[in-house]
């Protein structure tokens, strides 16, 4: 119940707030692109009086976090993630919209007894602009950065499974394949028109289709990143682990075989041994 509460804090807020003070309408959140579409980001709401533009923010937290928060009295303190995010959305709207948010009304609900904290946030330019500098970096990275966090911090053990927490430590390789994990996909950032996030495919030399990237196909090739191995061979894709070495590609150690093998200790079964019999692939649910 609580966390079905959490879920509805949105609806429930825009609703309580005077008509007369919002400009967006439910539904229908301000909201915009970047980077060639590959950044997508929208508000809960924004308001309008005193002749001030303001963005609402609105959160919930259990009983410990919240207190926490009035005891900091501070949102940025509090989460310096949720802080940049406003952050990044008083900036977004005063680039892309012709509104110029000066501050964000930020509204905390406590998902145990539902009281509430407010704070009224400023908007800071300069934080935005490194903001986007770091977005942007992000975005044009092509493998996935190493990890902040460790297997003791409280948002690996309480938000993750036991499966992302092996893929995020790198211990494991992720359950499936699509062309985001493949080293061959790379990300469109000549669509400034269209502006929709577009992938391609280096070794196919295509734009791909959704459907198809998240499919993948049978020349999948894992970022190196993602394989829990030393990479020694970039031209052929060799891996050192332990007294061990492997190639991954399809006609070596295919991608989907990999998958299944670190995660049964590197050990061949008869699941694969099936698999192989038969040309099939084996699948991790």
């Amino acid at each position: 119940m609580i966390f079905r509460l959490g879920d509805g804090v949105e609806d429930i807020l825009h609703k309580a707030l005077p008509k007369a003070f919002v400009v967006t309408n439910g539904p229908e959140q301000i909201g915009g692109k970047f980077i060639s579409g590959h950044v997508r980001w929208h508000a809960d709401d924004l308001l309008y009086w005193d002749d001030c533009y303001r963005l609402a923010e609105y959160k919930s937290a259990n009983s410990r976090r919240f207190n926490r928060l009035k005891k900091l009295g501070s949102y940025k303190q509090w989460d310096n993630g949720y802080w940049c995010q406003i952050q990044g959305y008083m900036g977004a709207i005063n680039e892309q919209h012709d509104y110029d948010v000066e501050e964000c009304v930020v509204i905390v609900v406590n998902k145990n007894d539902c009281e509430i904290y407010e704070e009224i946030v400023p908007f800071d330019k300069a934080a935005y602009e490194e903001i986007m500098e770091r977005a942007e970096w992000l975005v044009k990275l092509e493998s996935p950065p190493p990890p902040t966090m460790t297997a003791s911090d409280y948002r690996v053990k309480n938000f993750m499974d036991e499966d992302d927490q092996g893929v995020y430590l790198g211990h494991l390789t992720p359950k499936q394949i699509n062309c985001r994990n493949c080293r061959f996909s790379r990300r469109d950032f000549n669509d400034d028109d269209l502006k929709r996030g577009r992938w391609g495919c280096k070794k196919h030399r295509k734009v791909l289709t959704f459907d198809e990237q998240k499919t993948g196909c049978n020349d999948h090739e894992w970022i190196p990143e993602l394989v829990p191995a030393t990479l020694i061979d970039e031209d052929e894709m060799i891996y050192q682990r332990d007294d061990e070495q492997f190639q991954n590609g399809p006609d070596h150690i295919p991608s989907d075989r990999m998958a299944w093998l670190c995660r049964n200790g590197w050990v061949q079964d008869e699941a694969l041994e099936i698999a192989e019999a038969f040309s099939g692939k084996v699948e991790i649910l």
